[in-house]
């Protein structure tokens, strides 16, 4: 049954004969109806005409005239509501589309073109517009009032092609303000913008910018291992206590508003990462607040409490006498968990994001994912302020390392799991473009936005069908091969593509998915199908070079073969030549693996190699020491027998701070933020005096700290901006 909040639809069912009729807008090529607005109309109902006639001419080939003696009469009207809302009512002799607003009216007429012209934007740009030709075009009698399911239906968009796509599927927002003003009047606040300067919600950094305040004021950011945190995007916090830097960010959002009307977000979301301040004022109020607790049995704070007590200050410093506008804050990392003495007051946005724990694979309700359904605890946590929740989808994840994603179904679920909670506010992380990778994803995102019980299945085969005619079957079954894949129960996958992905997707599979984009290529029936097959299957090779590395590993994982480190070392080669973020991280996997060929053990996480004390060596961070990011080293140990006691040899630089390796003794390597667990090594000889020489240290791991999920190990050290520099690592079973 559909849910009441949900598409509201009533047919005329009246007995008059003239009803049974269709109405006709173009008959044989030619016209039958004409277009009028209202009078004085403004610049986007103009527009909405302008698409209507645009659209059934390309599909048809007749123009609509915008006056004379026709049969027939389309009158696009606003009709002003409380609530957003379109309209379609139709009798043989008139069509009537309305909105509550011009934006409504132009969201109306964009749903009148794809119900009843059979026009699609599946993605930004012409690669994804299909607008099928057709000499007769009628429109059935009857009315239906349609209202979006979600209030907030948000991509990241990006550009003209992303924005116009936007418009046309329904989604309102982030749109850039230089983009809403070139549309002219009649935008209204509809529809939400992005907040200058911020791509995504972190915005610690720009709303206290560290190059302006932090030489003068380092007491604005965070106090963390004793020293004050950078306060970049990925290199710390501020601090939340400090009564400038609240007067400070107050004043910013305040301003934000008054200097826009229409803005209705500003965030005031943390930067990315931790590193979160100690400092004695917010230690108290931790104490205050029923603190500290702690995350995923680690020895991370849960700061959900802090970071609301803090939203809640901003907005009554700042939004006393403006109502309508809503402050960003995250449930993120370790702040996602729902606080325990304190909630988000009005003109509090939280929006809670699938990070950790999450397995991407599964529905976040799924009771059979365990990733899931403690994130899932989250979600149920949080739902008591459902009416102030947002809910931040990783439609498009960068940590997917441009695998295949088939996530289609998961994601639908989920859509519809959030709203029968009480959300009703989405923002999908995607530009909406990865159209090579993501498919259908988009597209039917926005649907089930709109219409949270639209039938799955029915939308599927309505993209095949459109984006691919005569290749369509086989492009389903390029799809159904790989879902299935990731659907299977026993699978995961979070964040490591090398890791994960080939547990996810076998050599059998991908071959399979290979031979139907193969079959789809030669059916494809004109060069625009062709280049829309050609743009899937260039995605997946480019995945399945990542998928090669990761099958060669752990095939040498399990044997020893040389030759297939030999593959490995080929497809690492081939992903660094890719270039992006992913290819300059593997320029150093090729040392890793020469190293591996060497010594038998692999660094990773590493910095580039360096000389220092007269041999190369490699910093414990990879993003470069004394920068105030975030570094963790590795290092993979690809066979050993764990029924034996080991020594972890390493030769150290005598600048590097005291440590203590570390190894994962549960849970397959993943971080303590996962719910790995990591266990200390004994250090049985050697030491690290701050002499500025090299020194051999040795650690010893007994057989019950194995993992029995690794079938070699994982040894870790390092964290935060690491000064660990190491040469000729050995790891050695003991002789006993």
């Amino acid at each position: 049954m559909m849910r009441h909040a949900a598409v509201v639809m009533a047919a005329l069912l009246v007995a008059s004969a003239a009803y049974a009729r269709d109405f006709t807008l173009v008959e044989d090529g030619q016209p039958r109806a004409v277009v009028t607005l209202g009078e004085d109309p403004t610049d986007v109902e103009v527009l909405a005409r302008d698409e209507l006639l645009r659209y059934v001419e390309m599909a048809s080939g007749a123009t609509l005239p915008a006056e004379g003696e026709l049969p027939g009469t389309v009158e696009l009207v606003v009709r002003e509501a409380e609530t957003f809302r379109i309209g379609l009512d139709v009798t043989p002799a008139r069509v009537k589309i309305t909105g509550s607003s011009p934006m409504a009216l132009l969201m109306g007429t964009y749903r009148f073109l794809q119900d009843h012209v059979g026009c699609r934007w599946y993605v930004p740009g012409e690669m994804g517009e299909v607008v099928p030709h057709s000499d007769t075009i009628t429109v059935p009698a009857g009315t239906k009032s349609l209202r979006p399911d979600w209030d907030v239906r948000t991509f990241f968009l990006r550009g003209e092609e992303g924005y116009w796509w936007a418009l046309r599927n329904g989604i309102n927002g982030w749109f850039d303000q230089e983009f809403l003003e070139s549309l002219g009047s009649g935008v209204g606040d509809d529809l939400v913008w992005k907040q200058p300067g911020l791509g995504g919600f972190h915005a610690f950094f720009r709303i206290l910018p560290p190059e302006k305040y932090r030489d003068e004021h380092p007491e604005y950011y965070a106090l963390s291992g004793g020293r004050r945190v950078g306060g970049g995007i990925h290199s710390g916090q501020i601090c939340t206590t400090n009564e400038e830097v609240l007067n400070i960010i107050a004043r910013g959002a305040r301003e934000y508003f008054e200097a826009d009307p229409n803005a209705r977000f500003y965030s005031v979301a943390p930067n990315d990462g931790y590193n979160w301040c100690t400092c004695a004022d917010c230690m108290a109020l931790e104490e205050r607040l029923g603190g500290p607790r702690y995350w995923m049995s680690g020895d991370r704070m849960i700061l959900s409490d802090r970071q609301v007590q803090f939203g809640n200050e901003i907005a009554r410093r700042a939004l006393g006498d403006l109502p309508g506008r809503e402050l960003i804050i995250f449930a993120y990392v370790n702040h996602a968990p729902p606080p325990q003495n304190i909630h988000p007051i009005d003109g509090v946005t939280v929006w809670l994001c699938h990070y950790m724990p999450a397995c991407y694979a599964h529905t976040i309700s799924d009771p059979d994912c365990p990733r899931n359904a403690e994130f899932f605890e989250y979600v149920k946590g949080w739902a008591q302020w459902a009416d102030r929740m947002g809910y931040y989808a990783y439609t498009n994840k960068s940590m997917w390392g441009g695998l295949p994603r088939p996530v289609v179904r998961p994601m639908m679920h989920d859509i519809r799991t959030l709203y029968d909670l009480g959300w009703r506010r989405y923002v999908a992380q995607s530009n909406a473009r990865g159209f090579g990778q993501g498919g259908s994803l988009y597209w039917m995102t926005a649907r089930l936005l709109w219409n949270v019980d639209a039938d799955i299945d029915a939308l599927l085969d309505d993209y095949f069908a459109n984006m691919y005619g005569p290749a369509a079957e086989e492009m389903a079954a390029y799809f159904a091969t790989l879902e299935r894949a990731m659907l299977q129960p026993t699978v995961h996958f979070t964040a490591s593509p090398f890791g994960e992905g080939p547990e996810v997707f076998s050599r059998e599979e991908i071959v399979a998915a290979r031979t139907h984009l193969e079959a789809a290529l030669a059916e494809a029936g004109d060069d625009r199908i062709r280049e829309r097959i050609e743009a899937r299957r260039s995605s997946l090779e480019y995945g399945t070079v990542k998928l090669r590395y990761g099958w060669a590993m752990q095939q040498f994982r399990e044997t020893g073969d040389r030759q297939v480190l030999e593959e490995a070392v080929e497809a690492a080669r081939a992903i660094a030549e890719q270039g992006g973020r992913i290819g300059r991280r593997f320029q150093a996997e090729l040392s890793s693996l020469e190293m591996l060929a060497d010594t038998g053990l692999m660094l990773r996480g590493m910095s580039k190699p360096v000389e220092i004390g007269g041999r190369t060596a490699w910093n414990s961070d990879e993003t470069g020491p004394g920068d105030n990011a975030a570094g963790w080293m590795t290092i993979e140990v690809p066979r050993a027998d764990h029924s034996r006691p080991h020594i972890l040899e390493l030769t150290v630089w005598g600048k590097s701070a005291g440590f203590t390796p570390v190894i994962a003794t549960e849970g397959g390597g993943v971080g303590y933020a996962q719910g790995g667990v990591w266990t200390p090594l004994e250090r049985v000889e050697g030491s690290i005096p701050d002499d500025e020489q090299w020194h051999t240290v040795r650690w010893r791991v007994e057989p019950q700290q194995f993992d029995p999920e690794i079938t070699g190990a994982e040894i870790g050290f390092g964290g935060a901006d690491s000064q660990i520099w190491i040469t000729d690592p050995k790891f050695y079973p003991v002789e006993e």
